[in-house]
């Protein structure tokens, strides 16, 4: 299905704040996640829910990051659009940001053991 139609030239309310916010609020829900994962992870000696929340994490961003591409880049030609467009290559910026948040907070995870200190 697609986030914007392209016959009509309006970007609908829910699916510009989906790609202005969706992925902070991801990212967010990545690090609480994460956060609340320590204790019960390292009670098992496990460590793939860590990876799991950060592959599910990414495939929201990817996802709220292709909407954003498709705000940003219209087939229709429209005034109306523009302010859209404007507000799509914003939150092309924001989620692109919001993957490198992600993957920052992945990379300990993948090379240190996060329960050696507990």
């Amino acid at each position: 299905m697609d986030a914007v139609p392209r016959s009509d030239p309006h970007v609908p309310g829910i699916t510009l704040g989906y790609a202005l916010f969706g992925g902070i609020t991801a990212w967010l829900v990545h690090l609480v996640a994460e956060s609340w994962l320590v204790g019960s992870a390292c009670a098992r000696s496990v460590s793939w829910p860590f990876h799991v929340v950060t592959l599910a994490t990414l495939v929201v961003v990817g996802h709220v990051l292709w909407v954003s591409w498709r705000i940003a880049h219209p087939d229709a030609q429209s005034p109306g659009l523009d302010a859209a467009r404007l507000l799509g290559w914003l939150a092309v910026v924001l989620n692109v940001f919001n993957v490198v948040l992600v993957v920052v907070e992945w990379l300990p995870i993948l090379v240190l053991d996060p329960c050696a200190v507990l």
